[in-house]
């Protein structure tokens, strides 16, 4: 009974860690993180998968020292900057914002300028 209890309990504070929102700062945003998800409620679930499906193998790298890489398709390198709980990028192809709707230990959901559209990444850490 025990053990039961105790797996209980581990298995809950891990569940607890995971789930737990973060400080959204260079130090908890620094990381690779991979697209999972997309979230966009005017489209339909099978629009959603495929939209999901091109988009897999997406990542955004965000590096301590204010570098970054952005690989959808081709890889963008440049600079990164938080302000006011956005991401702000600067690569060869010009600037983007990246608002933080929710940033989890292993979890961070953004949207891209304007967009509707919000993109769930996990954490490679």
């Amino acid at each position: 009974m025990k053990l039961i209890l105790i797996l209980f309990i581990t298995a809950n504070t891990l569940f607890a860690q995971n789930t737990k929102e973060l400080e959204i700062n260079i130090e908890n945003l620094s990381n690779k993180w991979e697209i999972i998800g997309v979230i966009n409620p005017t489209v339909s679930a099978e629009e959603l998968e495929e939209t999901l499906s091109m988009l897999e193998g997406t990542y955004l790298l965000l590096n301590k020292d204010s570098t970054f890489t952005f690989s959808f398709i081709m890889e963008l390198e440049g600079t990164w900057e938080l302000i006011d709980n956005v991401i702000h990028t600067k690569d060869s192809r010009g600037k983007n914002k990246w608002v933080i709707h929710n940033l989890k230990k292993n979890e961070i959901t953004l949207s891209r300028n304007d967009a509707k559209q919000k993109l769930v990444f996990k954490s490679e850490k």
